[in-house]
């Protein structure tokens, strides 16, 4: 089956069974200029992916919610992303910016050979979020068909696009780092020390940036720009940290964001009924599984939903309040992260195994293209196996192979790796019963009073600040912002740009 037969009855469905609903979604749609909307299939045909994609990110936010946040003001929100890229730049996209923050003196153009030389081949999607030509702040979605090297020459596939599961997955992961993104009040302290000493940044101050501009016909970037006070603002990144080492250096911690933001993705997809095999469980495996015991913990004191809800509305609270619960003598936040990084660093029991792979290879002969099955295999994104998944795994690790030796390797690597999950679920179950959020709990009031609050907080928050860079505001006006409810919280993403691995 192609993807646009594949996409084509999915519409119908959705025709046949939403109607109102995914005509809301066309009729967003028509209106982004800047969005590409389709897709060309391995046949040569047009797909409307993009009609597809934004009707089901919405529907499953409405989903995962549980009706918290409604279908109308998820889209609501997905509208609000700038541009969107499907499968390479084209003329319209001359003024995205990458860069580690708004003023990156070594910022450079997203559409540019130096981009493909020094980022683009480690990425297949990315998240932007720099000041366009105009100097309004913008954001940009873009998944990539191929990763090229600096002569233009493809290196390997980007996102699969004819492969619905991988393409509905990336989509849905890279939209979700612009719901992450957070306005927060002025009056907010920056800089958090947790209960064990380590200090950490909780926003992006924004006081200056970069722009393109044309020069001669030339395109260039801009010098540094100074907003006026008026027009400055405080900018998180979902659950993002920056810590503040004792000699002055900064390391940033997104691991638990990209969690949540997988996490995310994956209950999406799931609440659409799709079957599970085409889930994409075994991406950012472990944070994934952290974010979803989080939620577990905070849906329980908080109501079904409402983490989810919350994540995408005004994902500062939740950074505060993780902030605010101390587990084995860290802040929960940084609990969570410190052993995501762990198993990124192969410090982890699991970790350690897994990095042995390349020894398991060469012990066994494997081919180059066995290893990649190997390593990319859905069973190793699991907590636990079952006995057929085990022998399953014993299976393909032989690869044919009949020896005693041969079994014995692998028997001892099953044994050790099977081991090594039971111990990390041991790890992931335990946390729900590690983070109290009953004392976050909101007052007793009807659900339908407690959503308008939270839409008006939303609301007045992003139009302030999007209106202050854009049009400039009084300072009266924009000091409302210092009188917004707030807990503390912060987070921050390579300084205010989301990349993907």
């Amino acid at each position: 089956m192609t993807i646009k037969i594949e996409v084509d009855g999915l519409l119908k469905k959705y025709e046949d069974n939403d109607s109102k609903n995914l005509a809301k979604a066309s009729k967003a749609l028509s209106e982004k200029d800047t969005w590409q909307k389709s897709i060309i299939d391995e046949n040569g045909e047009e797909v409307n992916i993009t009609l597809l994609l934004a009707y089901e990110y919405s529907k499953g936010i409405e989903n995962i919610t549980n009706g918290i946040v409604s279908f109308d003001e998820a889209l609501s929100k997905l509208m609000e992303i700038d541009n969107l890229v499907l499968g390479e730049f084209n003329e319209n996209n001359d003024d995205i910016l990458y860069g580690k923050n708004y003023q990156d003196k070594t910022m450079m153009m997203a559409n540019s050979q130096e981009y493909y030389d020094t980022v683009r081949k480690h990425t297949g999607a990315m998240n932007f979020c720099y000041f366009d030509k105009n100097g309004k702040l913008a954001d940009t979605v873009a998944i990539f068909k191929e990763v090229r090297d600096s002569e233009g020459k493809k290196l390997r596939e980007g996102a699969t696009f004819h492969d619905l599961t991988d393409l509905r997955d990336t989509f849905f992961h890279e939209v979700t780092h612009h719901m992450e993104k957070d306005f927060v009040p002025k009056a907010e302290p920056q800089m958090y020390t947790s209960i064990d000493g380590r200090t950490y940044s909780n926003y992006d101050k924004v006081d200056r940036y970069r722009k393109v501009e044309y020069v001669n016909g030339a395109r260039i970037i801009s010098e540094v720009i100074d907003l006026p006070a008026e027009s400055q603002f405080n900018i998180s990144t979902g659950l993002t940290t920056t810590e503040i080492l004792p000699n002055g250096e900064e390391v940033i911690h997104n691991q638990v964001t990209e969690g949540f933001v997988q996490a995310v993705a994956v209950a999406i997809t799931r609440s659409l009924g799709c079957p599970e095999q085409e889930i994409r469980t075994d991406k950012y495996f472990e944070k994934t599984q952290m974010a979803f015991k989080v939620i577990e913990a905070r849906d329980k004191d908080l109501g079904q939903g409402q983490t989810f809800a919350d994540f995408i509305r005004h994902s500062y609270q939740i950074k505060g309040e993780l902030e605010q619960i101390h587990v084995q003598g860290k802040n929960a936040l940084q609990y969570i992260s410190d052993y995501g990084e762990m198993s990124d660093r192969g410090k982890t029991t699991k970790s350690k195994i897994i990095r042995g792979f390349g020894y398991l290879g060469k012990k066994l002969d494997y081919p180059l293209e066995k290893q990649e099955e190997i390593e990319n295999s859905r069973i190793l994104g699991k907590t636990e196996l079952t006995e057929d998944e085990t022998e399953n795994l014993r299976t393909m690790l032989l690869n044919g192979k009949t020896d005693a030796e041969s079994k014995e390797i692998v028997d001892d690597f099953v044994g050790r790796y099977t081991g090594a999950l039971a111990e990390e679920k041991s790890f992931f179950d335990v946390i729900p019963s590690q983070l109290d959020f009953s004392k976050f709990k909101t007052e007793e009031i009807g659900i339908d009073e407690y959503i308008k609050k939270q839409e008006a907080k939303h609301i007045s928050m992003k139009d302030i600040v999007k209106n202050a860079i854009s049009n400039g505001l009084d300072i009266e006006q924009v000091e409302q912002m210092d009188r917004v409810e707030n807990v503390l919280s912060n987070e921050r993403n390579e300084e205010g740009v989301t990349k993907d691995e």
